[in-house]
């Protein structure tokens, strides 16, 4: 009406103008038509009514888009998912579905269903492929592939001719597996789930392969990459965060202790990344999803699975008391570098953790055999701290802010163990180990070097377990209880100190107090 009557002719005549008080109206309150006196009233005579506005109104939604008509249970799923916020939101419970359906009749699938309409990708940019690759130990292959994007999903399932019931079944058990894989890959933090991905029928199956690749707008992608067969495990893991890289090797199941032996070596391994996370300052988070990683890809089932090389003659509990009794292994841990002070870009904080073993078995048999099994980590870490505990860390260009003190460590793990019969007869026994750690640090005030010291720290001990070992590996003599009780703690206690140990001052603890029966 404002408007039209802004466009009056020249015979428009004013019959009445008032002006009343304004009352007071908050913005975003709705006008309350019954009672709010008008601010201004105009009357307008000689003027026809004006025509209406037109009505535009929002266009109707658009039915979604699909491939083939969604006709099947595997669509109904997508329809519910595919326009879900989360990745994991428009995940949840596909891949799981996918696969079971392809166990039970073993035939393809494709399907991919988007947004119609003008107003077809809303959401914050998320998108994700995952591959799931499994083959047999005929050669047959199954492949499944999704891919999405804001308000699209698209899924396909693929297995060589001729799949037998015994081979789609082995695929089917790996349902629940592949979607808690892929729920954690593409969840915000990510987070490591491959044990039962990795834990499949080694004697109908002979690898799978897991690839993840997902991103949201504005963040670094998050990528996936998993290998397990009969013999190894490997895994890279790269994000914001950084890198994860592993590589797990089961070729020896001589050295693969018991089940105690396993979870004692692992929980030592843990206590290890988590000294090394505290030394170094590293992202505990970080070095959570690690040690998640390191337990799941390392663990193994008291039976060998197939495709593991026996040793010739079953190891005896000697040897596998000064073995940690994990498969050998190669782990690291690299953070993403940052620079927090802008006068001094070249002051990185940076994390960067690695960790190994490695088996050598030589001989040709039980009489004749030499087992060298080696430990080593290295750290390299650099962060900034504030000057005293409890001040804070607030650096900028002003020289007034910089009082902090930047630290660099680097430290360096060894053990080494070695074993040897001859004639039957063990003639070597013994660990060497030793550990390095230097801390570099530097002093600042008012962004001057006040001060700067490196302080080396270095340790080392070789233990000669013969004397203690032979009696135990030649008594033939029939075990009384109490025979066997002393033999178990006598080669629980050397087990005990197997492993690596990165604090020098730890190492000439154990130096000077030995705690192995006499």
């Amino acid at each position: 009406m404002i408007g039209h009557a802004g466009m009056a002719t020249a015979n428009t005549r004013l019959v009445e103008v008032s002006s009343l008080p304004v009352p007071s109206v908050s913005a975003n309150a709705a006008p309350d038509t019954a009672t709010a006196p008008a601010s201004v009233v105009v009357t307008l005579s000689g003027l026809a009514a004006p025509e209406a506005s037109p009505t535009y109104a929002f266009p109707p939604a658009s039915p979604p888009v699909w491939q083939t008509p969604p006709q099947d249970a595997i669509s109904s799923l997508m329809a519910s998912r595919y326009t879900a916020a989360s990745l994991s939101g428009r995940f949840d419970g596909v891949g799981k579905s996918l696969l079971e359906r392809f166990a039970a009749d073993g035939g393809d699938f494709s399907q991919s269903v988007r947004l119609g309409g003008p107003f077809a990708a809303p959401g914050n940019g998320a998108q994700a492929t995952t591959t799931l690759s499994i083959r047999t130990a005929s050669g047959k292959s199954v492949v499944l592939d999704m891919t999405t994007e804001d308000g699209s999903l698209a899924v396909g399932v693929h297995g060589s001719a001729g799949l037998d019931e015994a081979e789609r079944a082995a695929v089917g058990k790996l349902a629940d597996a592949f979607q808690k894989a892929l729920d954690g890959a593409v969840s915000t933090p990510p987070r490591i789930d491959l044990e039962g991905l990795g834990g499949f029928d080694t004697a109908v199956l002979s690898s799978v392969n897991f690839t993840v690749r997902s991103a949201e707008a504005g963040r670094t992608p998050t990528n996936l990459v998993f290998h397990a067969d009969a013999t190894t495990r490997n895994l890279t893991l790269t994000g914001e965060r950084g890198t994860i890289d592993m590589a797990v090797d089961f070729h020896a199941a001589a050295i693969l202790g018991n089940r105690a032996q396993r979870a004692e070596a692992l929980a030592g391994y843990l206590r290890q990344f988590d000294a090394a996370a505290v030394r170094g300052q590293g992202d505990r988070a970080f070095m959570a999803m690690f040690k998640s990683a390191f337990g799941q890809l390392t663990a193994s089932s008291d039976v060998s699975p197939s495709g593991l090389v026996p040793m010739a003659g079953a190891p005896s509990a000697v040897q596998a008391s000064v073995l940690t009794g994990l498969p050998d292994f190669h782990a690291s841990i690299v953070q993403a570098a940052s620079a927090p002070n802008p006068l001094k870009p070249s002051e990185k904080d940076g994390f960067a953790y690695s960790v190994s073993q490695e088996t050598r078995i030589s001989g040709n048999g039980a009489l004749d055999r030499g087992i060298s099994q080696n430990l080593h980590s290295q750290l390299s870490a650099s962060y900034h701290s504030p000057l005293s505990a409890d001040g804070a860390l607030m650096l900028t260009l002003d020289p007034k802010s910089q009082n902090y003190v930047y630290t660099h460590v680097e430290d360096v793990a060894d053990s080494q163990t070695d074993i040897a019969y001859e004639k039957g007869r063990l003639a070597r026994a013994s660990i060497a180990r030793s550990a390095s750690q230097t801390t570099e640090r530097s002093r600042y005030v008012m962004a001057k070097l006040v001060d700067q010291a490196t302080v080396p720290h270095r340790a080392s001990e070789t233990r000669d377990l013969l004397d203690l070992l032979r009696p135990l590996d030649e008594d033939g003599s029939a075990p009384t209880r109490q025979k066997q009780a002393y033999r178990d703690q006598a080669l629980a206690a050397v087990h005990a100190t197997v492993g690596l140990e990165a604090d020098p001052s730890a190492l000439l603890d154990t130096r000077r107090a030995r705690d192995f029966p006499s």
